[in-house]
């Protein structure tokens, strides 16, 4: 099979598991925040920052193994590829471990019964959560993402009846017990459906090799981190748990919008870093760093565009008592859904990388931290982490295009391309919100929301030409590409 094909089959079956596990994903969230409330929902946004910055326990081993296997392979040594593998298995059981033992041993000094039972709960959560993802990692840097997309649905089905069950027994004790559940079922299954297999590989020497290229790659990953989370950190030190459960109705839609981008991501990154590992050169990376962007593009403008219309109808009616979160999730998913092209990681430029997420951490915080002295609450750190999260990603694309040796004028082109799909679908709901919606008011709210769907027909169908348009244009044509015989390019 052509790589080209290979690539395709491998995008579709991420995405279709994407889509439905982003469908079990929404739902569930929504039955977890409405038992939780605001409150205890806003409790697990905390407790969730200590599974997310526990991953860095790994000093990069991870990032490094995920970097190098696709690498060693694309220059045919299998062997290396392997022992790299056990290597980052082998380090799993040595600081991350002793991390984990730490968190519990803390927990018995928490003087409040809740925490210090999530702390315990957490500490074995975080680092089975942790072999749960090598697992996937390997998985992926093998380029065996019809499996991958098999175990996401199934892992999807799993966490839902899980999580259902145990939640509306046990509320937020049966949702901490649940995680711990799910990411223990889903090691079992994916060690059993894999066939993968370790073996205990431990030289200092070779672990640092690997540290040192994941290390520079993991800071990356921290800095992202950091601009994900600093958001929650200021509401937790100025506002309180109530406001972050608010807010958290809004880090529930953006998460679950960029689980398609985030999926078709993993699909290319191995394939950035074999390509690199063959042909050694930056021009090499085009058709792989570009041209997915392009569809992306106009799958989140039109993933926005339904959000903005609809969110706060389906949260008046699902969720009433997350309506004061309605606002900032708005703004939130405007930020988010701005694409980006980056490939500082497969050619060795962290640096640049870093920096530029810094500034953008920096933006956050200052604009953040004015306007919720002003007043403005959870709505001003909304504002924040858009701005922030919008010039990460359009500098990101401006420097990626630069090291590709793009034209000024090829370099524009392309940022219109994946920037005016979104523009213009803020723009056509704005309108609407503005000058068409004050005219229906005597309509009922069935009314509305019929008259809603219909203009969102009208203004995505644009897109979806242009989105056919760009798929022929890209070597995307499944029609044609399945009627091949030969053994393609």
């Amino acid at each position: 099979m052509s790589e080209k094909k290979a690539t395709v089959i491998d995008a579709l079956s991420v995405y279709f598991s994407s889509i439905f596990s982003f469908v079990f994903s929404f739902v569930r969230g929504i039955i977890v925040a409405r038992f939780l409330g605001p409150t205890n929902f806003g409790f697990w946004k905390a407790v969730e920052l200590i599974q997310q910055y526990h991953q860095f326990s790994t000093l990069g081993t991870q990032n490094g193994m995920s970097r190098d296997i696709p690498l060693y392979i694309g220059k045919g040594e299998e062997k290396k590829a392997e022992q790299i593998k056990n290597l980052a298995f082998s380090q799993m059981f040595t600081l991350p471990l002793l991390v984990s033992l730490g968190i519990f041993i803390y927990s018995f000094f928490a003087h409040d019964t809740l925490l210090a039972f999530a702390l315990r709960i957490s500490s074995m959560t975080v680092f089975v959560g942790m072999i749960y993802a090598l697992l996937f990692r390997v998985l992926e840097s093998y380029k065996r993402f019809v499996l991958v997309s098999i175990l996401t649905i199934t892992g999807s089905i799993i966490f839902f009846v899980i999580d259902i069950i145990l939640v509306i027994k046990f509320q937020i004790y049966g949702h901490l017990w649940a995680l711990l559940c799910f990411q223990v079922i889903m090691v079992c299954l994916t060690l059993f459906f894999s066939k993968l297999r370790f073996h205990w590989e431990y030289s200092l020497k070779q672990i640092w090799g690997l540290i040192k290229v994941g290390f520079p790659i993991m800071l990356v990953g921290f800095a992202f981190l950091i601009l994900t989370t600093v958001d929650r950190v200021l509401i937790l030190k100025f506002l309180d748990l109530t406001q972050l459960g608010y807010y958290g109705l809004g880090l529930m839609v953006v998460g679950f919008m960029q689980m398609i981008p985030s999926s078709i991501g993993n699909v290319i990154y191995p394939r950035l870093n074999e390509q690199y590992g063959k042909h050694n050169s930056f021009e090499s990376l085009e058709r792989h760093a570009l041209q997915p962007q392009l569809l992306l593009s106009i799958i989140m403008a039109v993933m926005l565009g339904g959000g903005l219309m609809f969110l706060g109808d389906i949260v008046k009616l699902i969720l009433p008592q997350y309506q004061n979160g309605v606002s900032s999730a708005l703004i939130l998913m405007i930020g988010v859904c701005v694409m980006t092209a980056n490939i500082f990681n497969t050619i060795n430029r962290q640096f640049i990388y870093l920096s530029i997420q810094v500034l953008a951490i920096t933006i956050n915080l200052l604009v953040s931290w004015l306007l919720i002295l002003m007043g403005w609450g959870i709505v001003g750190v909304a504002i924040g982490t858009a701005v922030a999260f919008i010039t990460y990603k359009v500098i990101n694309a401006g420097f990626t295009l630069w090291y590709l040796k793009k034209s000024f004028s090829g370099s524009l082109f392309y940022l219109y391309q994946i920037y005016f799909p979104l523009i213009y679908v803020v723009i056509m709901v704005v309108g609407f919100y503005n000058l068409l919606l004050p005219q229906l008011v005597f309509l009922t709210l069935g009314s509305q929301i019929a008259s809603k769907l219909l203009f969102f027909s009208l203004i995505i169908s644009p897109l979806v030409v242009v989105f056919i348009k760009r798929a022929e244009q890209i070597g995307l044509n499944l029609i044609v590409m399945f009627r091949k015989n030969g053994k393609g390019a």
